[in-house]
């Protein structure tokens, strides 16, 4: 389950919230958050394309009863890779791990428009994952006709297996 709160700053503080099912021993889990993406936008027919560079800062993460997980991290080609668990200590069973961070896009490339772009389950799992949900929280009101969602393998632009519903507040 994953809680994006979107500021006008182009600043999202991220909440995920992971229930992982250890079949065997293990000592946590790994999370690869990309730190670059190419974006690319299109203004009054004019292509632009930026490598853009995210800042990530503040990371916390919790076990179920709120208590800190050891974790490490280290950048890795476009991800910073966190190693989430104890190296002395292994787990088994139901684990439960919420991250938190703050995720700086940085400017808009696209003058006069707000542009935003998440990968909210992110690259590097190599488990299956049964379901994901996921809620945005806006900083105002936008046009809900210009959003778009896309699942499967990088670079799909199939939304179909994505349901989502939109609502005003306030």
């Amino acid at each position: 389950n994953v809680t994006l709160n979107v500021g006008e700053n182009n600043l999202i503080n991220v909440n995920e919230n992971i229930n992982a099912d250890f079949t065997a021993l293990k000592h946590g889990i790994y999370r690869y958050i990309p730190v670059t993406y190419k974006a690319v936008a299109n203004n009054t027919g004019i292509t632009m394309s930026e490598n853009k560079r995210i800042t990530i800062t503040n990371i916390k993460v919790l076990n179920e009863n709120g208590t800190a997980v050891q974790f490490t991290k280290n950048r890795q080609n476009d991800f910073l890779v966190l190693k989430i668990g104890d190296p002395n200590q292994q787990v088994s069973g139901m684990q439960y791990y919420t991250i938190s961070y703050n995720y700086d896009i940085g400017k808009d490339i696209w003058k006069g428009n707000d542009y935003l772009y998440y990968n909210i389950i992110g690259n590097g799992w190599n488990v299956n994952i049964d379901n994901v949900t996921f809620k945005i929280n806006m900083p105002k009101s936008f046009n809900q006709k210009d959003i778009k969602f896309s699942a499967g393998t990088y670079g799909s632009e199939d939304g179909s297996a994505v349901n989502f519903t939109t609502s005003e507040i306030g």
